[in-house]
C-alpha cells in the first residue's frame, strides 16, 4: 500500500509548485475504495474550533466493531457557544468518552467540561498530580487571575468525585521513579480504582491493531511538565510568607492569600516566571518505534503528500513552558525513540513567545513535522506570536492554525 501524510496548506504562501501538488493530491483521492475498506484500524483526530481555548478529540475505530475515544482539553475563553456545538457536532448523547486528558486547570482549557459531562458518559480523566498539592493549583489560577480573585476549586473535581469518575494523576517528570517510562496501564472502560503514575507511564487501549497478528497498540503516554523541584522551592517560600501555609484549612488559605497577595505572588514569579508552571505534555501514537506499518493520513482543507509509513503520532503540548532546557531534556528522555513517529505537534499556550523558542524544534528534527496552534481571533493576550511562526516557516515546517473559525481534521487508517 502507497503511504501517505497530507496537511493542512491554508497558510503556505510559497505560492509555486502548487498545481504539481494537486496533481498528486488528484492521485491519492484516487485510493481505490477497496483498499481503504481493508485498514484494521483508523483514528479521527480533531483539533477543534472553539477560539482561545482548546478542544481536541481522538475517536478509533477497530474494524472487529470496537470504538474508543480520547479527549485532549476542554474548554474555551470567550468562545463557548463553539465549544458546544463542537461537542454536539463530534459525539452522540451519551458517547462513552475512555478517558478525558486535562493539560492543567486554567478556564480556557476546563470550563467546557461540565457541557461534555451532560454529553458524554466520561470512564476516566487523566491530570497532572493533585493530591497534596491543590494548593499550588490554588495558587497558580491567582497569579494567573492577576491576583484579582481566589478559586478554591480551581481543580473543578467535584463532578468526576460525584459520579465516581476515576482519577490518573500523573507525577512531576522529575518526581521518583525517574527515568521509567516503561510502566504500561491498560485503559480500563469501566473505570475503576484511582492511581498516581509516574510520568511517561504508557496507556494503552485495549485491543491491538491488527487483530492477532501484531502486538502493536495505540497508546497514550503523559508527561507532567512541573519539576517536582520548583513545586518544592515553591512550598519553601510560602511557607516563609505564611507558617504552614501549604497546610491550611479551604479557608484559612483563601484568608492567607487575599492577605498576603503580594508576597505569595512575588514567591511564585522568582520560582515559575510566569503561571503556566503546570501543564501536561501528551504523546498519543503507536508503542514501538521500531514498527513499520502501513498507514494512510487524510487531513481537510487543502493537501500536500508526504511519503511516511511511521509517523502517526502527535504531541499535545496544553499549556507547557518548554523554553526551560531541563524540561526539554526530561521530555526528550521520556519520549526517547518514540519521537520518530511524531508528525504532528501542538505549540503550546496559543502559539506564545514566552512557552517556546528554538529548543523544541532541536526535538525535532524533521523540517516535514507539522505545527499547529489554538487561539481565539483578536484575543487581548497577543497570540500567536508571528515571530514565532516565521520562525518555522524557515524550517519548511507546515503550519496549521485553528480558531473559533477553522478546525483542523487528520483520519489515520492502518493496515
Amino acid at each position: 500500500m502507497l503511504c501517505y501524510r497530507a496537511v493542512d496548506t491554508t497558510a503556505d504562501e510559497e505560492g509555486g509548485g502548487r498545481d504539481e501538488k494537486y496533481e498528486k493530491i488528484k492521485t491519492l483521492r484516487k485510493i481505490k475504495t477497496e483498499e481503504r475498506k481493508n485498514f484494521m484500524y483508523r483514528v479521527v483526530r480533531g483539533i477543534h474550533p472553539v477560539g482561545q481555548g482548546a478542544f481536541y478529540t481522538e475517536i478509533h475505530n477497530i474494524k472487529a466493531g470496537d470504538e474508543h475515544c480520547v479527549v485532549f482539553d476542554c474548554g474555551s475563553k470567550g468562545g463557548m457557544e463553539c465549544l458546544e456545538k463542537s461537542i454536539k457536532d463530534t459525539f452522540i448523547k451519551d458517547q462513552v468518552i475512555d478517558a478525558l486528558v486535562i493539560s492543567h486547570f486554567d478556564q480556557d482549557h476546563v470550563n467546557g467540561i461540565v457541557h461534555l459531562d451532560k454529553r458524554c458518559k466520561i470512564r476516566n480523566i487523566v491530570i497532572p498530580q493533585f493530591s497534596n498539592r491543590k494548593w499550588f493549583y490554588i495558587v497558580a489560577d491567582y497569579v494567573s487571575r492577576g491576583g484579582r480573585s481566589v478559586n478554591m476549586d480551581v481543580c473543578n473535581l467535584t463532578i468526576f468525585r460525584r459520579r465516581g469518575i476515576r482519577t490518573i494523576e500523573v507525577k512531576p517528570m522529575d518526581d521518583e521513579d525517574r527515568g521509567n517510562n516503561e510502566r504500561t496501564i491498560e485503559l480500563s472502560l469501566e473505570g475503576g480504582e484511582s492511581l498516581t503514575i509516574s510520568s511517561g507511564t504508557r496507556i494503552k487501549l485495549l485491543g491491538s491493531i491488527n487483530g492477532n497478528d501484531s502486538n502493536a497498540k495505540w497508546m497514550y503516554m503523559p508527561i507532567n511538565c512541573t519539576l517536582g523541584k520548583d513545586i518544592a522551592r515553591l512550598e519553601a517560600k510560602l511557607n516563609a510568607v505564611v507558617n504552614g501555609f501549604t497546610s491550611l484549612s479551604a479557608d484559612a488559605m483563601k484568608n492567607a492569600i487575599e492577605n498576603h497577595g503580594g508576597d505569595i505572588n512575588k514567591a511564585y514569579k522568582e520560582v515559575f516566571g510566569n503561571s503556566n508552571a503546570s501543564s501536561l505534555c501528551l504523546y498519543s501514537g503507536l508503542d514501538d518505534a521500531r514498527l513499520q506499518i502501513p498507514l494512510c493520513i487524510y487531513s481537510t482543507d487543502r493537501y500536500w503528500l508526504r511519503n511516511s509509513i511511521s509517523t502517526e503520532a502527535c504531541l499535545y503540548t496544553g499549556d507547557s513552558e518548554l523554553r526551560n532546557l531541563t524540561k526539554l531534556n526530561c521530555i526528550d528522555r521520556l519520549l526517547g525513540t518514540l519521537k520518530m513517529r511524531i508528525g504532528l505537534v501542538q505549540i503550546p499556550h496559543h502559539g506564545s513567545i514566552e512557552n517556546t523558542d528554538t529548543g523544541i524544534f532541536d526535538l525535532f528534527l524533521d523540517s516535514m513535522i507539522v505545527f499547529f496552534m489554538s487561539y481565539g481571533i483578536g484575543n487581548k493576550y497577543g497570540h500567536p506570536s508571528q515571530y514565532l511562526i516565521d520562525m518555522l516557516r524557515t524550517r519548511c515546517n507546515r503550519i496549521v492554525e485553528v480558531t473559533q473559525e477553522k478546525r483542523y481534521v487528520e483520519m489515520i487508517e492502518i493496515g
